[in-house]
């Protein structure tokens, strides 16, 4: 199972737009969006991210956060989330594990590719989340919802003015 959404950017060159999510300002942005939400707490980067330099290439991401989506049979209180970001020419990827009291509940993968727009000069991302792994009782609308708000906060970090 595959989710595949689209997300315009501003941006009109592949370079300037992957120098831009390089950078460490837009991970540190990632997070504030994350922060947004009062139960994600604890964000941690492994390697230390630099301010004003490239976020290491993969960059890690370790945080807690009380979802606001519930799974049948479990009571989430608070989950461990690992992100970890990946780019490559052209593409950005994002594995995100999410385990509860040291269980591991799902692991998605979360690719964009970025592609010229069809009649205009700016560039789209072509965004995919699939699963890796996940526990039976793991619905499969948890990969739906994710990928929905991870476009959601990238999409507001592409388009930035």
């Amino acid at each position: 199972m595959s989710i595949k959404l689209d997300i315009d950017t501003n941006f009109e060159d592949k370079n300037v737009l992957t120098a831009h999510v390089r950078r460490s300002k837009f991970i540190n942005d990632f997070v504030n969006i994350l922060k947004e939400n009062q139960n994600s707490k604890n964000h941690k980067f492994d390697p230390i991210l630099e301010e004003d330099k490239d976020m290491s290439n993969p960059q890690n991401l370790y945080y807690t956060e009380i979802p606001k989506f519930s799974v049948p049979f479990i009571d989430l209180v608070e989950i461990d989330i690992h992100q970890k970001w990946k780019i490559e020419e052209n593409v950005f990827k994002a594995t995100i594990t999410v385990n509860l009291k040291g269980s591991q509940l799902f692991k998605i993968l979360i690719t964009f590719k970025i592609n010229e727009k069809k009649n205009g000069k700016k560039l789209k991302l072509e965004l995919e989340g699939k699963w890796i792994e996940k526990i039976f009782i793991v619905p499969d609308f948890i990969l739906e919802n994710i990928t929905k708000q991870v476009k959601i906060n990238i999409e507001r970090l592409v388009n930035k003015k």
